[in-house]
């Protein structure tokens, strides 16, 4: 974990042609919200999102750490990108989630 704008140095060594992302830090405004009295309960990287834009044909997006969305969904509103917060602890660290399986 780095400040934001530090790791725009490694989204950008994100291949164009990605389909699947697998990130320890969601995207913002995907799977990253926070429970907590704060100005933005979203807590995601803006500059991983901005830097998705630019992936046509990604498809998933995996990521974790937010254990307050662990288990989230969220599908981008082009229907095109579908993003998982495969958290299986919760805020506690409790183990109350299943793995993720999919085909591909």
């Amino acid at each position: 974990m780095a400040n934001d704008f530090e790791l725009d140095q490694y989204w950008q060594k994100i291949p164009d042609d990605t389909e699947i992302l697998i990130t320890h830090g969601p995207v913002y405004g995907r799977c990253d919200e926070v429970h907590q009295d704060i100005m933005d309960n979203h807590v995601g990287s803006r500059t991983l999102e901005m830097r998705i834009r630019n992936l046509k044909n990604l498809k998933f997006v995996f990521s974790g750490h937010i254990h307050d969305s662990a288990g989230e969904i969220s599908v981008s509103e082009d229907g095109k990108v579908t993003f998982y917060n495969a958290c299986i602890m919760d805020y506690w660290f409790m183990p109350t989630g299943e793995p993720y399986t999919f085909e591909i």
